[in-house]
């Protein structure tokens, strides 16, 4: 494990190519890692691991509600189908109603 600290702007471009506000945000909901305690005196820091693993985490969560949305949709899809195949038939064709 490497105990390199990154910036944010460092953050922002190798690692997160979000916002500032949208990154302080995330740390406030307690959903990003917290940085080091600097006391106030420069910039804030943070552990490139810490970093690295929530970033790999939220790879992997972001690929997990595609798929589940994908099979949400691949479901609905073939309920859509299955409704459109009982409605056609359920109603008599024209040349029925003739005879």
């Amino acid at each position: 494990m490497s105990k390199r600290l990154i910036t944010l702007r460092q953050i922002q471009a190798e690692k997160l190519p979000r916002s500032r506000s949208w990154i302080f945000a995330e740390l406030k909901a307690g959903r990003f890692p917290r940085p080091l305690d600097t006391n106030g005196c420069g910039p804030n820091l943070w552990e490139e691991d810490a970093v690295d693993n929530w970033v790999a985490n939220f790879v992997t969560e972001a690929k997990q509600r595609a798929q589940s949305h994908d099979a949400a949709a691949a479901r609905s899809a073939r309920a859509h189908e299955m409704v459109d195949a009982r409605r056609s038939h359920r109603q008599p064709s024209a040349t029925a109603k003739a005879a």
